[in-house]
């Protein structure tokens, strides 16, 4: 289980007509982002390395091949980097009204 005091934080982050992307690059397999649910559903593409996602059903392994997973709001998930250099995105949609990153 990952540390829940040190969540990746993104390496990019934009927002473009209420989407966000966050593109996260982990350097040490290890870490990423511990036991964690959102308010909203949210979909994870891994670019390359491998992630070792974990739900309250399920544990599975995703590389560059696999295809995204939309975990829906209010469900846990734990996402670790299970390769050093692991790059994944978290894309989301809260609206268009909704505060760009940068701005919170």
């Amino acid at each position: 289980m990952l540390d829940q005091s040190k969540p990746a934080m993104p390496t990019y982050s934009f927002n473009v007509e209420g989407i966000t992307v966050n593109t996260f690059h982990i350097d040490k397999a290890g870490e990423g982002h511990p036991k964690h649910e959102h308010s909203y559903d949210h979909v994870t593409q891994v670019h390359s390395g491998r992630l070792l996602v974990t739900t309250a059903d399920m544990t599975f392994e995703m590389t560059k091949d696999t295809k995204p997973i939309c975990f829906p709001a209010n469900e846990w998930h734990e996402l670790e980097a299970i390769e050093d250099n692991t790059v994944f995105c978290n894309i989301f949609g809260l609206g268009k009204d909704a505060q760009k990153l940068s701005d919170m």
